[in-house]
């Protein structure tokens, strides 16, 4: 997931799912490059190792990309430069099976040619030693859930009424509000840390501490929920300047602890949603992408915690988001869960594509999407922690959107009592139809749940 980001500053992709090789576009060469790699046979689940191989007639700049094939596609693993014709790539599996692996050539953002599949087993290892105990917890003081039987609301709004998104352009966050007809107490943005291309050596981090946009939203009266992402224009597997060893390394200390300060001079709460969705496949900061190895998210979270705690950033409170996994084919967000000391507010995300993207696709409930992460989430991973909703949407394609959304209101009072904050994704994404105007019944449905008194409006300037 998710289309939106890369629209909005071409960074945050969805999934670089690989062309196949039957479909691969070849680029002008005479003979057709040809892809070679050697691989070990037998690997131990988590263990860390190297595949090396060379590219033959092929002069053009380019990267190689390990693929593993999962449910009918080519996913990308790990990827890495070619240099001088020859490539050399670090990764690791997990799991106990037989995987088929090969390697792309990839070139101007296509794939060019690939090696042969080969069969890599992938054996259990004895689990590691337990991890140190997290340190005692840091005094955060964060903005508070709202008083019990109440939520904050709010949403991610598009530039479709006005043609600039909010909280740039403030006047669509009036717009949205005369459809829902109540005032919202939360309001969403985000960027990455830089506008770069993450496969330069020259890309730094550069993209200041938005205070104008937390003015505007706090302004309003909404508390401001921002969503940081730790890289830079180009896809998950191209930002080889942005790995999650990078951050634990301490390479941009320097100007994460110039944010940090400068969001302690700003002296105002907010919610800091930082690198969410890890457990997917898309984002250039989820482990087995990009260079990332297994346990490395969590430690690269506690690195940049603990430079806000030094600083003093204590108006900063934490959100972990991972996305929603019913089916359970993406990684497990517990073993993603950086700890209680380090975590203000837990999240997930989650959306009913509906027929969308295929014609044959069922239509999701939200029970069925959000059901299973948020008892594990309440009763195992996190149970003290309140939870924010941080995206969510359905289609109108496949069922009825008004019906599903005045489920999700029937439902969130009793079975999801934990959730104390809710963001619709007010975007259209990629033909996607997320926003709640996208018919009468699904904006009135959405206007009549949210108009509960448990669903806060926003104060003005407080």
């Amino acid at each position: 997931m998710l289309g939106r980001l890369a629209v909005l500053t071409g960074l945050l992709g969805v999934a670089a799912f690989a062309i196949p090789a039957s479909a691969a576009v070849a680029l002008p060469s005479d003979p057709p490059p040809r892809v070679s790699v050697a691989i070990p046979a037998e690997v131990g689940s988590g263990e860390s190792v190297v595949a090396t191989g060379r590219v033959i007639s092929f002069e053009r700049r380019g990267s190689v990309q390990l693929q593993t094939r999962r449910y009918g596609r080519w996913r990308p693993l790990a990827a890495a430069a070619l240099r001088h014709g020859r490539f050399r790539i670090r990764f690791a599996l997990a799991g106990a099976a037989a995987v088929s692996i090969r390697a792309a050539l990839r070139a101007e953002g296509r794939t060019v040619a690939s090696s042969r599949a080969k069969l890599v087993l992938v054996r259990p290892v004895a689990p590691p030693p337990a991890p140190l105990p997290a340190p005692a917890a840091v005094t955060f003081p964060s903005p508070a859930p709202p008083p019990a039987g109440t939520i904050y609301w709010g949403a991610w709004i598009g530039p479709q009424f006005t043609g600039t998104a909010a909280p740039d352009d403030m006047s669509a966050v009036a717009e949205f509000e005369k459809l829902s007809r109540k005032r919202l107490s939360l309001l969403e943005t985000f960027s990455s840390w830089a506008f770069c291309s993450g496969d330069s050596p020259s890309c730094q981090p550069s993209v200041p501490f938005p205070r104008p946009q937390l003015e505007a939203m706090r302004g309003y009266g909404a508390l401001p929920v921002y969503s940081w992402a730790s890289g830079a224009s180009g896809g998950a597997d191209e930002q080889s300047q942005f790995q999650l060893a990078d951050i634990i390394a301490g390479n941009f200390d320097s100007y994460l602890r110039g944010w940090a300060e400068e969001a302690k001079a700003w002296g105002h709460p907010f919610l800091l949603r930082f690198d969410w969705e890890m457990n997917g496949d898309w984002f250039p900061w989820s482990e087995g992408l990009n260079g990332n190895q297994p346990g490395e998210f969590v430690a690269a979270w506690r690195h940049v915690h603990d430079i806000f705690s030094e600083v003093g950033a204590t108006d900063a409170a934490w959100v972990w988001c991972p996305y929603v996994n019913p089916n359970g084919n993406l990684q497990s967000a517990a073993a993603l869960y950086p700890g209680d000391a380090y975590v203000d507010w837990t999240c997930l995300d989650g959306y009913n594509r509906g027929t969308t993207a295929s014609p044959t696709a069922p239509y999701r409930s939200f029970d069925y999407l959000f059901g299973p992460d948020y008892r594990a989430i309440t009763e195992s991973i996190a149970p003290s922690k309140p939870m924010l909703l941080g995206e969510v949407a359905t289609s109108e394609h496949g069922g009825s959107k008004a019906g599903w959304i005045s489920d999700m209101f029937a439902r969130l009072p009793t079975a999801y009592a934990q959730v104390r904050g809710l963001m619709w994704f007010d975007y259209y994404d990629q033909g996607n139809d997320w926003p709640i105007e996208t018919s009468t019944s699904a904006t009135e449905a959405f206007a009549a749940g949210i108009g509960d008194p448990r669903y806060l409006s926003s104060d003005p300037g407080g």
